[in-house]
């Protein structure tokens, strides 16, 4: 009975203390905490239900069972036998509240925090009653009930030493509180879910936040940054500890409200509830940020010290092989040697693959190798020396640009000209006074291998040998210009004496300095007569004289001649004194400080005597082509105006036919027609050669403008053939993107219409004749298609000559120089007429003609 008083007095206890509390959601917490704090209590207590604010309590039921079933196991036995065993129980008309049970026994047992379960002492089933009861309520009816069988007084002395106790708990609390707030360590306690539960003020302090941002959400969330994986990383194994129950101590980034970073030094512990199971941990903070900072500062000011040696060291070492390399440079003297000493020393000082020199052509268009040493070459020897244009390739490029170039992947490089690759390759350009004279290039089998550093050291190389390789070339370029002078002044010396000119060179005093062979065959004297001798007294004839003198003195003067550089027609004198025409061309020539005038004569007598010969068959040809067209315009003139009398009768004769009836009226109507026709077939005839004659004669008017050829086809087609005979008609085609074309139109009316005429003559009952328009990108392309006899293979050639017809065309009437006028015409348009034909199949002319076309006459 001695349990159940304390059993009462903690339910009781429980009422006074939790209705006060400032959160209600802690009764619940802080009760069935207490209950399971009493070892004495494994059974009975409360089915809680929720808990309202100001101590409101929701209950199933309220129980108090006896202390001597701590020990029994439930889940083996039933609940009736329990009783049977002796075991004290009290009854629910004694404790149930609000609805009576009478005559069963009922208990209940704790299954989990805040879940107990009630249990009928017949049946063994759940009671789950829902009833709503204040606490305090609850346990004074407890203890009113049990007051009878038990001294009261023993529960108001418990609860009265309870309050005490708890009166001095309080104020241990504050004091502890106070203490906890104040102390310059952060603390945050967290649940098993890592989810805040309290923080103190130094901890608000260190992170900005204020407690009611922070309770109940997950710390990690809040104070890491999204991207530290490895400090969640590292939270999650302190964690995985405080759930075994393990104390740690680490150092952790942390982020405050305003996003910046902070350092904590952490001491973390587990937190255990009185069943010594873990429910949360504790952390204890230390600001470490500026003695990280310091750190970091420390950290970074010792490696840029290291850095900083590294450099001097790799410089000291550079400066040591460019030392080495420029006293070496010093012995060397020609190209081959200077190269040599850089592919070599620049492998050897500074472990690169290999190194090639090339030096530019003096054509300014290619370099050429003249260097190779590498791990693969050690000996340098340069077997086919490699030719690169300049511009392509890494050296190329290097060449035209004057810009180092760094290729940390050759792969991955377009331009780089060997196979394989793989590779990073340096390229520097070696220059002096402006001018690119070669390329170093080397190259290592690490990609990436390069740095600023070596192109720095590459270049002050390529600076140091610039000059020397420069005078070099010089020296070389010249050894090579005296072996060429010498071998032009022989080969110049050839040439002179086997000239077929005349070759003949004096001074600024006019004395003869040169006298070739062929001098002396044209002029007659000997080399050793005339050498040394004025100029003038020799070959040029007196009244040339006071020019030539006068011509000497303003060169002198002025520097400028009137006759140099030019090929002029004057006479000489023979040494017999015969005077003779030539063809001379002076030249002044000046050769170390010296000014010469070198002659170039040669004799045209034969020619002047053939072009005076030409000149009179020319004025011949003239007065005959005169003559011709004087004939030409004369018969036309005459044929055409009895032709016209003629055509004007046939006219008159056809009109008084109509008005009269003659008995052979027919047959003179048919005559007539026939008169006609040939008067008609007359006129075109001599219109064709009153226009022949004028082609002939240039008198065409030509006046091109920009035409729309195909409305231009469109016209003559419905002008001249829309209504023939034989009611067939021209088939129009086009092909492509139809543009202007400059052509004269009138011209271009008379070829269209004679081809579009031929095709219709010369392929009677056949199909219709087909005409193409393709317009090409520079220019037209015109086809005349019949489906008639064709043209034999052995006249097509000749088809284009004035007055030739087919051999094939029997009796079809034509002059044979239609098609001699169209290929004038479309050669006036700067433009080409071609011929296809099959004999029995057709003929096709094609015309090309350029959209631009030729200017006006």
């Amino acid at each position: 009975m001695e349990d159940n008083f304390s059993q009462v007095a903690l339910l009781y206890e429980l009422s006074l203390t939790n209705v006060k509390h400032r959160n209600p959601e802690d009764i619940a917490g802080n009760f069935i905490r207490k209950i399971l704090s009493r070892k004495a209590l494994n059974y009975g207590a409360v089915w809680l239900k929720d808990v309202e604010k100001e101590g409101v309590v929701h209950f199933s039921s309220l129980y108090a069972m006896p202390v001597t079933w701590e020990a029994v196991d439930t889940t083996q036995q039933r609940i009736d036998q329990l009783f049977k065993e002796g075991n004290l129980a009290l009854t629910t008309e004694s404790f149930f509240f609000g609805k009576e049970l009478t005559g069963h026994f009922a208990y209940f047992r704790l299954l989990d925090i805040g879940i107990l379960e009630l249990y009928s002492s017949n049946d063994a089933e759940k009671l789950c009653e829902d009833s709503v009861y204040p606490l305090l309520d609850v346990v004074q009816q407890l203890a009113a009930t049990i007051e009878s069988g038990f001294a009261f007084k023993k529960l108001k002395d418990e609860i009265g030493h309870r309050k005490r106790a708890e009166k001095y708990q309080k104020n241990s609390e504050e004091k502890y509180r106070k203490i906890i707030d104040n102390i310059h360590l952060g603390l945050m306690e967290v649940d098993n879910d890592e989810k805040v539960l309290f923080a103190n003020e130094s901890f608000l302090r260190l992170t900005g936040y204020k407690l009611d941002d922070i309770i109940s959400k997950r710390a990690s969330d809040i104070f890491l940054q999204p991207d530290a994986t490895q400090a969640r990383e590292q939270l999650k194994e302190e964690h995985k500890k405080r759930l075994n129950g393990v104390s740690s101590f680490y150092e952790l980034p942390i982020i405050d409200k305003e996003g910046n970073e902070k350092w904590a030094m952490v001491s973390g512990a587990p937190i255990k509830d009185g069943t010594d199971q873990v429910v949360g941990s504790i952390g204890i903070h230390l600001d470490i940020t500026e003695k990280k900072e310091r750190e970091l500062s420390e950290r970074k000011l010792l490696a840029k010290l290291a850095e900083q040696n590294q450099k001097l060291n790799e410089h000291q070492s550079y400066l040591n092989a460019i030392n080495d390399f420029a006293t070496r440079l010093i012995k060397a003297q020609g190209i081959e040697s200077i190269a040599k000493e850089i592919t070599e020393n620049v492998v050897k000082q500074f472990r690169f693959t290999d190194c090639m020199v090339y030096l530019v052509d003096d054509d300014k268009k290619s370099l050429t190798q003249v260097s190779s040493y590498g791990v693969d070459n050690k000996k340098g020897i340069l077997k086919k020396p490699v030719s690169i244009p300049i511009g392509k390739g890494i050296p190329g490029q290097v060449a035209k640009t004057g810009i180092p170039e760094i290729v940390n992947d050759t792969s991955n490089e377009p331009r780089y000209l060997h196979d394989g690759g793989g590779l990073s390759e340096l390229a520097v350009p070696i220059i002096t006074d402006g001018e690119i004279v070669g390329v170093i290039d080397t190259e290592h089998s690490d990609k990436g291998y390069y740095t600023d550093k070596h192109q720095e050291t590459l270049t002050t190389i390529a600076n140091l040998t610039a000059t020397k390789i420069k005078n070099a070339l010089i020296r070389k370029r010249s050894k090579r210009a005296e072996k060429a002078l010498l071998e032009s002044e022989s080969k110049f010396r050839s040439i002179i004496d086997s000239a077929l000119d005349a070759v003949v060179t004096i001074n600024m005093a006019g004395d003869v300095t040169e006298w070739n062979p062929h001098a002396e065959v044209l002029f007659g004297y000997s080399k050793e007569e005339a050498l040394g001798r004025p100029l003038y007294s020799l070959i040029i004839p007196h009244h040339y004289r006071k020019a030539h003198t006068e011509g000497i003195t303003r060169f002198k003067k002025t520097g400028e001649t009137r006759v140099s550089n030019k090929r002029i027609e004057i006479t000489a004198l023979h040494k017999d004194g015969n005077e003779f025409p030539i063809e001379l061309s002076i030249k002044p020539v000046t050769i170390g400080g010296r000014t010469f005038f070198s002659a170039f004569a040669r004799d045209i007598t034969q020619r002047k005597q053939a072009e005076e010969d030409m000149k009179m068959a020319l004025e011949q040809q003239r007065e005959l082509n005169k003559m011709k067209s004087q004939f030409v315009a004369m018969t036309s003139h005459e044929f055409r105006t009895p032709l016209t009398t003629i055509q004007t009768n046939i006219e008159l004769l056809a009109f008084r036919l109509e008005k009269e009836e003659l008995a052979a009226k027919e047959k003179i109507e048919k005559s007539l027609d026939r008169i006609n026709s040939e008067a008609t077939r007359l006129t075109v005839l001599m219109n064709e050669i009153l226009l022949m004659g004028k082609i002939e004669s240039g008198n065409i008017p030509f006046h091109p403008v920009p035409t729309n050829i195909h409305e231009l086809v469109k016209e003559v087609i419905d002008q001249s053939f829309s209504n023939q005979r034989d009611g067939r008609e021209v088939a129009i085609k086009m092909v492509g993107k139809e543009r202007d074309i400059r052509i004269d139109p009138n011209i271009y009316t008379h070829v269209i219409t004679n081809l579009v005429s031929n095709a219709f003559k010369y392929s009677p009952e056949a199909g219709n004749p087909e005409l193409h328009l393709i317009f090409h990108r520079e220019h037209l392309e015109m086809r005349i298609k019949d489906c008639g006899m064709g043209i034999p293979k052995a006249d097509i050639p000749k088809l284009f000559n004035s007055f030739f017809r087919a051999m094939n065309v029997g009796n079809i009437q034509g002059s044979g120089l239609g098609l001699a006028i169209v290929k004038e015409f479309i050669d006036l348009h700067k433009g080409t007429i071609d011929i296809t034909s099959e004999m029995d199949v057709g003929t096709t002319f094609i015309i090309d003609q350029p959209y631009s076309g030729a200017s006006a006459n």
